[in-house]
């Protein structure tokens, strides 16, 4: 028979346990480098390191992508991206409070977002080779968002933006991986070119950019040189993208979801010195379109043959680092007056935006 002493003894013993082991957890909470840092309240989402076998949300058999479907197999890859998506969002949001906050919470969303970086790089998330085109994807999108959030960081202070030696090999094997994924679309005669290469091209370059790897860097610019190449020529003001002007009532949005990463490209190719392109204006006429067309679509009437959706602040968030490398475009900045300051970033991009591209 247990003991009435010993029964009250139990808690004690129980809470000396608990503080020993919390002692243990704390002091073996340290970065790559072996610095110590508080532990991260908020447990990471578990790391996804299950086949990418995901199917697109529009009906492959529409020749205009533009049907969306409804079925098993797409409610079973929306809970696989809603996943990866929550984590991605958690991992910007972290970045945003990082940069943004001036209390502890800074320091700790910081170390929260590193730990989670960390948890997935340990891992190895992501890095399946067995992926379906839409699985190629999301990686894509998770990558490019990832660094966006990294090089935001960067730009405003480099030590928060520090990461371990595991996630840097980590964003490097998922950046050559995507390289791989897209390599053949870049190289041939590709007939869908499209939005997904272009982000394929910012993904790995930003990574290479981020990581000082010139080889990632140079397979991206090859990206941005083939992309603009592949658009159409109106006039001596305009230029798109035929591929994402036949996606019906959505190619308004494609056209500036195909710009994004591309002025991403245009903005960070700047910042690492590599010379213009032998077709510059070109990629000019395509922002002019993007821009006139968000301003008054009415005006290519002939190029719309549908009631495009409506366009919201994130999709964009591509006007920013625009805007900050061309000051006085008169189009890009008539188009961040009509949203009235509601253009500030995109998930995709790294999170908010604005007051590091325009302070």
């Amino acid at each position: 028979m247990i003991s009435s002493n010993k029964i009250k003894a139990a808690p004690t013993i129980l809470g000396l346990i608990y503080f020993l082991l919390g002692t243990l957890s704390s002091l073996s909470a340290t970065d790559a480098y072996g610095n110590p840092y508080e532990l991260c309240p908020y447990k990471p989402a578990a790391p996804f390191v299950e086949p990418l076998y995901l199917v697109s949300k529009y009906d492959q058999s529409d020749p205009f992508k533009s049907t969306v479907l409804n079925n098993h197999s797409l409610k079973k890859s929306k809970q696989i991206k809603n996943r990866i998506d929550q984590y991605v969002r958690e991992v910007v949001n972290f970045s945003d409070i990082t940069l943004y906050s001036r209390s502890h919470k800074s320091t700790i969303s910081n170390q929260c977002m590193h730990q989670w970086l960390d948890n997935w790089a340990s891992n190895n998330a992501l890095l399946t080779s067995k992926s379906s085109n839409t699985g190629k994807s999301v990686r894509t999108w998770t990558l490019a968002s990832i660094t966006g959030a990294l090089i935001k960081l960067e730009r405003v202070n480099s030590h928060k933006a520090s990461i371990s030696p595991r996630t840097s090999q980590w964003l490097r094997s998922l950046a050559y991986q995507v390289k791989e994924d897209y390599d053949y679309r870049l190289k041939t005669n590709y007939r869908y070119y499209n939005n997904h290469d272009h982000w394929a091209a910012w993904a790995v370059f930003s990574v290479g950019y981020l990581l000082n790897d010139s080889d990632l860097m140079l397979w991206g610019n090859k990206g941005f040189i083939k992309s603009i190449g592949l658009s159409k020529i109106i006039d001596e003001q305009y230029a798109y993208f035929p591929i994402e002007l036949s996606r019906k009532n959505k190619s308004l949005h494609y056209t500036h979801y195909s710009m994004t990463p591309l002025v991403m490209l245009d903005h960070y190719r700047r910042r690492a010195k590599y010379p213009e392109i032998s077709n510059e204006s070109q990629f000019h006429k395509l922002v002019n379109f993007a821009l006139d067309a968000a301003l008054d679509q009415d005006k290519f009437d002939e190029l719309f043959v549908a009631n495009q959706d409506e366009l919201r602040p994130h999709h964009l968030a591509w006007v920013i680092p625009y805007l900050s490398t061309h000051k006085d475009n008169s189009r890009a900045i008539a188009l961040m007056d009509n949203y009235h300051g509601k253009i500030i970033g995109s998930s995709l991009l790294g999170g908010k935006i604005i007051s590091v591209y325009l302070p």
